[in-house]
């Protein structure tokens, strides 16, 4: 039911019908943020016509969830920017992955996307490693290093040791072994394209390969049941809408190159199922 809710929310539709008051909507509440969809919500019931639809206690407790998310935002993209800053003197480059790189380019303001987390994807495991010593001085360090490689995944969690940021530091883009070597690091980093909001230099992927990267991302999540989170479904919708229709065969041939055409296709179904993204 409550996911009923925000899915038509998410889609734009009508009032579809939302509690206003008691245990319904602590319920609806709990699940606003568990999907990671508080500021979108609120953004949405921001405006004069999303706004009459919605109870005031709702409202309201959204905009509670939504400050709360933007307080963490804050904290992620001041650390992301001296992560960048650190990085570059370095002479390391690294491509932003998933929230920390679409807040920035996909969503038409950076606040709409929550992360939990930031990633970054490097060369090598090498240069992960050399990542990692470098931000040692800004307080991130290796709690489980010795069980990190190509054995079980291919990322360094590195955790700040005041605040708990967590920072992943991969080296492939997918932890999956069928897939981790269906995309290399000089291909994604032809196509990079640059965030200027994480400061000079900083790079995400281009939008091709961020489309794929999101579909192999919700291909792992099944794994572990979380696939369909609301706010990973709403990242391939925008991408599949931004995606410039040039584009789309590349997007087509490459899944099909690559032998990763299925998870892709899956993925766009299941958007264009929940949230109407249209397929071409």
């Amino acid at each position: 039911m409550n996911r009923r809710l925000l899915l038509a929310a998410l889609r734009g539709e009508a009032d579809p019908g939302w509690p206003d008051e008691g245990a319904a909507q602590t319920a609806l509440l709990s699940e606003i943020d568990a999907q990671g969809v508080a500021a979108l919500l609120h953004e949405f019931w921001s405006r004069p016509e999303g706004r009459a639809a919605v109870p005031a206690a709702l409202r309201e407790a959204v905009a509670g969830l939504d400050r709360t998310a933007r307080m963490r935002q804050l904290l992620l993209q001041s650390e992301a920017r001296r992560i960048a800053a650190a990085l570059a003197a370095a002479g390391i480059e690294g491509l932003w992955l998933k929230g920390a790189a679409l807040a920035h380019w996909l969503y038409p303001k950076p606040q709409l996307r929550p992360a939990g987390d930031l990633d970054l994807l490097f060369a090598s495991n090498a240069e992960a490693l050399r990542a990692a010593e470098v931000l040692a001085p800004l307080g991130y360090r290796l709690p489980i290093r010795h069980i990190a490689g190509d054995l079980y995944v291919y990322e360094l969690l590195a955790v700040h040791a005041h605040h708990g940021l967590e920072l992943d530091l991969h080296w492939r883009l997918a932890n999956t072994a069928l897939v981790s070597e269906r995309l290399q690091w000089t291909e994604l980093r032809a196509a990079a394209i640059a965030l200027p909001g994480l400061g000079e230099g900083a790079l995400a992927l281009g939008p091709v390969h961020a489309l794929l990267h999101a579909c192999l991302h919700r291909a792992c999540n099944q794994l572990t049941g979380g696939a369909d989170r609301l706010l990973w479904l709403y990242d391939l919708h925008l991408l599949a809408h931004h995606l410039a229709d040039a584009a789309w065969p590349s997007f087509v041939e490459l899944a099909i190159e690559r032998r990763i055409a299925e998870p892709c296709l899956d993925a766009l179904r299941a958007s264009a199922r929940e949230l109407g993204t249209p397929l071409r």
